[in-house]
């Protein structure tokens, strides 16, 4: 009898090449709907045109919450101060589409560092992971355009990739808990449920790792939104807690449903004209239930 073929473990020409086509698949996946709809210039979203007018308002002298209504923290309009400019050479339709663009691309980084940071489990284990968060539907919708979500993710993914979140933590310093925090800390800007990821992320390192490093990066985290935030307060207090606190901490939907709600959560609100639940909703469901098993099995995946 012959001895079987040892099964050869993926090398890291895998992991590069396979890294490269998730940013790719992220990518496509965010462009093609949209040029298969409006088009690049295309009107699909509210937001993305509140948060460049904003962005224009900054370029022009104008201060949000002092001078003009915005419910967000200042993060993203000043993300977008450089396309804004842009606008003055290529005009704003077109900046906006230069904007559009730079944002698939976060979503391409964002599928590729949700690759990185599952890496300790395995080459294979990154390629997978990073092709389902590419092709996520509720993924792909945030980072079409200019919207809050995916630089707040970014700055989550990164933050765990430099604290090697899913390893022990061996040769993880002080300076990559600061690093991590202040990087971790400009999610509240963006929007002002990063608070809940800060949290998470420094409960989590305090609980795994012990109390400094959780409290490193929260005291991090701290600072860097303090820096960002604290000009724009100081020019209008009262209005800018309103808006970004207390009208956000307080906004109601005009009307509940939960089928519709379930479907949006899941991504799945496109599959059919009339929100409902289908086979589609039973195996998304069963796919989130096997991962949250998988995660409380492995210590190393519970944060």
């Amino acid at each position: 009898m012959s001895n079987p073929v040892p099964r050869r473990a993926p090398g890291p020409w895998f992991t590069l090449v396979g890294l490269a086509v998730v940013f790719c698949v992220a990518f496509a996946a965010r462009l093609i709907p949209l040029l298969r709809g409006g088009g690049l210039h295309a009107m699909g979203n509210y937001d993305d045109g509140v948060h460049y007018a904003a962005a224009m308002g900054l370029v022009h002298g104008l201060l949000p919450y002092r001078d003009f209504l915005l419910l967000h923290p200042p993060g993203v309009p000043l993300l977008l101060v450089p396309f804004a400019w842009l606008a003055e050479v290529l005009g704003e339709p077109d900046a906006m589409v230069v904007a559009r663009l730079c944002w698939m691309a976060i979503g391409g980084l964002n599928a590729v560092l949700c690759g990185l940071v599952l890496l300790p489990l395995g080459r294979l284990a990154a390629v997978l992971t990073g092709l389902m968060y590419a092709l996520y539907f509720a993924a792909a919708y945030v980072e079409h355009t200019v919207l809050l979500e995916p630089p707040a993710t970014t700055v989550l993914l990164l933050a765990l990739l430099i604290t090697r979140a899913l390893e022990p933590g061996d040769g993880v310093g002080t300076a990559h808990y600061v690093i991590a925090g202040l990087l971790l800390g400009l999610s509240p800007t963006l929007k002002i449920w990063g608070v809940v990821a800060v949290l998470i992320v420094a409960g989590g390192l305090a609980w795994r790792r012990g109390l400094r490093p959780g409290l490193t990066v929260l005291l991090s985290a701290v600072a860097s939104c303090t820096v960002v935030c604290l000009p724009f307060f100081l020019a209008a207090p009262q209005a800018m807690w309103q808006m970004v606190v207390v009208d956000q901490v307080g906004r109601r939907r005009v009307a509940w449903e939960p089928v519709k709600r379930v479907d949006d959560i899941l991504g799945l609100s496109l599959w059919t004209e009339q929100p409902r639940l289908h086979l589609g909703t039973v195996l998304i469901v069963a796919v989130l239930l096997a991962s949250l098993v998988v995660c409380l099995r492995h210590p190393e995946l519970r944060l």
